[in-house]
């Protein structure tokens, strides 16, 4: 390995340098035998035996050492980005292929990093390569919407790296919008509702268009296509019913956004009839006065006409009638009888749109009260005798008389 040789190194320099160090020890000993030349003798053949011992270690740094040593080029692992797609949709997963080749000699094991936008996100540890070995991989990544509009893949060993940008598009996402809307109807009408539909993404895609009320779909919009930034536009409606007040919620959805509205349904108004009273017996000729009082029970405001009707005959009407939710009216009608119309039970009504009061009137014959004298007559039995009859008092008299039969009778019997 690249530590093995340059160890190799080393060792050979260090036994260069102690021969270095020996040829400087062997000039030293022979300036000291020098000095010594002249001692004793003892000295001297001291000397003589350090001198023998300097020519042997002189003799021995006069020899050459060699060593024949093999530098090896270090490992490069070279790293190439062989494959990634060019874009994805957020939310999609991509593929890094990639080549690592150790370019030098050595022989060496390095980990293999994956990052995205700085961040490791995978790793193979301890790729072992031989000088001129190759290997390939690939490596995975999930993209979020957050990506976009786009990231950095990395592939790098310990001594070098291979980047790409890979452009990240905003999926596409239908986003609702209820532009208008009934805010108030009554049970019966029909609430409409416009909507608006944007794709807010980066990409084209086909989404179907649901309409519901309460919870429950009552129509589709299907297989609208929609164009990155592309808008659509539409309507739908509702016939409310019996039972939707006081309210419906609305709600327009599209497979990745849903837009709601609440529409306030009153119940229809009713206009409730009642007579508060009337006359239950006159004399024919006298006027019957009718009250009455009409109620909206409902909610909505709404605008009838009230009849007064004798035996189905309408007499009079008041139009045009306008009662709020809650709100309620009162009135008179009034019916003149006729003369000669007696003995007779009426049949009278008061009536809106909605409902109906009737109450039943009796007129009776009217019955005059006369005061009348006769004149005094003398007869005789079985003979014919005028009497004069004078009336002096009549009650009604600003009515019309008409005819009537009037009868005498003396000792309680009738005299013709």
């Amino acid at each position: 390995t690249r530590d093995e040789v340059l160890a190799t190194v080393d060792g050979v320099e260090d036994v260069l340098g102690r021969f270095d160090d020996l040829a400087r020890v062997v000039g030293e000993i022979d300036d000291s035998v020098a000095e010594v030349s002249t001692a004793t003798d003892e000295q001297a053949r001291v000397a003589e035996e350090l001198s023998t011992h300097v020519s042997e270690v002189a003799s021995l740094a006069d020899e050459t050492a060699t060593e024949t040593v093999t530098v090896l080029e270090p490992a490069v692992f070279a790293v190439t980005i062989t494959s990634v797609p060019g874009e994805v949709v957020g939310g999609e997963s991509l593929t890094v292929g990639y080549e690592v080749a150790n370019t030098g000699e050595a022989t060496d094991t390095q980990n293999i990093t994956f990052a995205v936008n700085g961040t490791t996100e995978d790793t193979r540890a301890d790729l072992t390569l031989a000088g001129g070995e190759t290997a390939t991989g690939a490596f995975s990544y999930d993209t979020t919407t957050g990506d976009a509009p786009g990231i950095a893949v990395a592939v790098a060993s310990e001594t070098d790296s291979a980047t790409r940008n890979v452009t990240v598009l905003e999926p596409a996402v239908f986003d609702v919008t209820i532009t208008d809307a009934n805010s108030t109807v009554t049970e019966g009408e029909t609430v409409a509702v416009e909507y608006a539909v944007e794709n807010t993404g980066d990409v084209t895609a086909t989404q179907n268009i649901t309409f519901g009320v309460n919870g429950t779909t009552e129509e589709t919009r299907a297989g609208l296509t929609l164009a990155g930034g592309e808008t659509a536009t539409g309507t739908f409606s509702y016939d409310t019913a019996t039972g939707d007040a006081p309210g419906i919620a609305v709600a327009v959805a599209s497979d990745t956004n849903t837009a709601t509205r609440n529409v306030t349904v009153l119940e229809p108004a009713v206009f409730a009839v009642s007579i508060t009273d009337a006359n239950n017996t006159v004399t024919e000729g006298e006027t019957i006065t009718v009250d009455y009082e009409v109620a909206n029970t409902g909610e909505a405001t709404d605008t009838q006409n009230i009849t007064f009707t004798v035996d189905g005959t309408t007499e009079e009407m008041r139009a045009g009638l306008t009662l709020a939710g809650g709100e309620t009216a009162t009135g008179t009608f009034t019916y003149t009888t006729e003369n000669g119309s007696a003995p007779n039970e009426l049949t009278i009504e008061v009536a809106s749109a909605d409902d109906a009061a009737t109450r039943m009137v009796t007129v009776e014959v009217d019955v005059f009260d006369l005061s009348a004298s006769l004149s005094n007559e003398t007869g005789t039995v079985g003979g014919t005798v005028g009497v004069d009859l004078n009336v002096t008092s009549i009650k009604n008299q600003n009515d019309e008389l008409g005819s009537y039969v009037l009868t005498i009778s003396y000792d309680s019997s009738v005299l013709d």
